[in-house]
């Protein structure tokens, strides 16, 4: 994210800004936000704060019960990657759902009960590995 040069009031956002993350939602939102907050800075009569880049998360579902994950830095592979995209789901459902309600859906494609849930991430049930 930056300002056009020689022109302190266009900024350049997503796709078009000199940001190694271009091309992902993730960095037009943040972007977005920014440029927001800046305007609404600039307009109050307060000074501007520089953009500070941040690498974006990301989960990727391989197959039942593994995902490839990064977050900050962090990645994680297999089933641990597999719990860490569920506690992102999780964290969705929690904002819309009851907390036992929300567990349940967000778990639900995999399996049923808790003690299924355990199985599943010791990697000695069958639960989910169907087509």
């Amino acid at each position: 994210m930056s300002r056009l040069k020689g022109h302190s009031n266009v900024f350049t956002v997503g796709d078009a800004a000199p940001d190694p993350y271009y091309g992902l939602a993730h960095t037009a939102i943040a972007h977005g936000r920014y440029v927001a907050a800046e305007i609404d800075r600039i307009l109050s009569g307060e000074e501007g704060r520089p953009y500070m880049q941040r690498e974006n998360a990301y989960a990727v579902p391989v197959g039942p019960g593994w995902a490839a994950v990064s977050v900050s830095g962090l990645r994680l592979y297999g089933r641990a990657g597999w719990f860490l995209w569920k506690l992102g789901d999780l964290r969705f459902w929690a904002s819309i759902l009851p907390p036992l309600e929300a567990l349940r859906v967000c778990f639900s494609d995999w399996v049923r009960t808790p003690s299924e849930l355990s199985e599943v991430l010791k990697g000695r049930s069958e639960v989910g590995r169907s087509a």
